[in-house]
């Protein structure tokens, strides 16, 4: 169904860009999901955008690393300005991504009737507004040269917040329908129509 091929991309998350071509690898894996998972709406359409965008970002700061990397010294990474728009625009599509794919899920949830995962779902949007929060507050007070112990809150709330809807997707993909139960249930819809087209064809040959 795909629901455990977006887990696998989206714990890639939790390397929080220290090696950014796995993120890019989790972009694509996540994408891949979500494409699988179009088909259930419109927003895992949206949520493979966001991937798409995610992704591109990725790619882009892969791109600086290596030719740091290669280049011993990259001005670009070095420059103040610069680190604190991507950060901003890091946590950004960070948020838009998680906002994106948690929507479509838990409109999955909706559906299947996983109440549980609806609730893991709204929890987990508590915890990304409070990072979110934090990731601002800390790179404004970094900006200005203000020391605090609010990078390291940024942190936690991360790391609980990646690990939590990791967790939320996890359970998503044991609890909804997996390939297998909606094989059977397309099996047992022909079945069902076939013996209604049977009886209905019984009946039209004995009104005759």
């Amino acid at each position: 169904m795909g629901l455990g091929l977006l887990f696998s991309g989206y714990i890639t998350l939790l390397t929080f860009k220290v090696l950014p071509p796995v993120l890019v690898v989790g972009a694509y894996l996540m994408y891949a999901a979500l494409k699988k998972l179009s088909i259930y709406g419109k927003d895992f359409v949206n949520a493979k955008i966001s991937a798409i965008v995610f992704g591109i970002y990725c790619a882009a700061y892969s791109t600086l690393q290596i030719a740091d990397a290669a280049l011993l010294k990259n001005p670009v990474l070095g420059n103040g300005i610069f680190a604190f728009c991507e950060s901003i625009a890091y946590t950004a599509l960070l948020v838009y991504l998680n906002t994106m794919i948690i929507k479509a899920v838990t409109g999955l949830c909706k559906y299947c009737g996983y109440e549980k995962g609806i609730k893991r779902a709204n929890f987990a949007k508590t915890l990304m507004a409070t990072f979110a929060v934090f990731a601002i507050i800390s790179a404004v007070m970094t900006k200005l040269g203000i020391k605090s112990y609010l990078p390291l809150a940024q942190l936690i709330a991360q790391t609980a917040w990646l690990l939590y809807t990791a967790v939320f997707l996890y359970g998503c993909y044991m609890h909804i329908a997996t390939d297998e139960m909606i094989e059977q249930d397309e099996k047992a819809e022909k079945e069902r129509i076939r013996k209604l087209s049977e009886k209905a064809a019984g009946k039209n040959k004995g009104g005759k």
